[in-house]
């Protein structure tokens, strides 16, 4: 059967709202609740509602929840992270307050990243229908704010299991829900993997989405800019350099003075 998701012009005005909105941590609850609003309007199949027990279900999941081609291909492009985070087997009883607190937030932001995987490979779900674009802004968002927000906390608390599984299931994400637009997927995976301080993967993925990116195409030089602040953040000017001299000779004659303007400021950032 395929599952129909619906929306409505009410929440898509939430969501442009959120959008504009200055983000910071307080956003995540927003975007939870746009997140639980969307499902309930959906009339999702029993076991598919977002409600606190089949969240909860999620302190259950083992590895062996992930289909066996996923973990496979998660072991092999996660190669360089020195192998996938490990899926534990039982999530911790938290006695902390805060740490209780962090623990519940990553089962609900777990919950609206694997229900669209999970259902997708159910038996009695074979695909999803209707506004599968609006889902997948939602969960960029989340995303973003998961990574800005949320990882360096669980870091920071020293809370291994949850930084873990949060970590698999963004890189799941990743890959499965944005096979089809690769340059997006690998913007993706450069912020997870820059937040969590594997820089040089980081900037390797975000050289890919530069080049998966048209000199076309309207997000081109914001991608430009991306990978050359990469570069001047890591102090490599030579070739930050070199990088825009290539960009400069293969892009659209509409990117010449701000690809120039660009190459100024990179002269000045060196020899000041």
């Amino acid at each position: 059967m395929k599952l129909n998701l619906k929306v409505t012009p009410s929440l898509i005005k939430q969501y442009k709202k959120l959008l504009i909105s200055d983000w910071s941590e307080k956003t995540l609850p927003n975007i939870l609740s746009l997140a639980d609003k969307f499902f309930i309007n959906c009339d999702l199949p029993p076991g598919f509602t977002p409600s606190i027990e089949a969240k909860s279900q999620l302190s259950k999941m083992n590895v062996a929840s992930f289909p066996p081609h996923l973990i496979n291909y998660l072991q092999a492009f996660t190669a360089q992270l020195n192998g996938i985070p490990s899926l534990p087997k039982k999530m911790p009883k938290r006695r902390s307050p805060l740490k209780i607190e962090h623990a519940r937030l990553i089962l609900e932001i777990s919950y609206n990243f694997t229900f669209p995987i999970f259902a997708e490979n159910r038996n009695d779900i074979n695909s999803l229908g209707g506004e599968i674009g609006f889902l997948r802004d939602i969960q960029s968002l989340l995303f973003l704010l998961t990574t800005e927000y949320v990882l360096p906390v669980l870091q920071k608390e020293q809370m291994t299991e949850e930084l873990n599984l949060i970590t698999l299931i963004l890189l799941s994400h990743c890959l499965i829900a944005w096979h089809d637009n690769p340059a997006h997927q690998n913007h993706l995976l450069y912020v997870l993997f820059e937040n969590l301080g594997f820089y040089e993967l980081a900037r390797e993925r975000l050289y890919t989405a530069f080049k998966l990116t048209s000199p076309f195409e309207h997000e081109y030089m914001t991608k430009v800019q991306a990978y050359w602040t990469a570069l001047i953040d890591a102090k490599r000017f030579d070739e930050a350099e070199e990088f825009l001299l290539r960009v400069l000779r293969h892009s659209p004659e509409e990117h010449f003075e701000e690809l120039k303007e660009i190459i100024q400021l990179n002269f000045e950032l060196h020899y000041q």
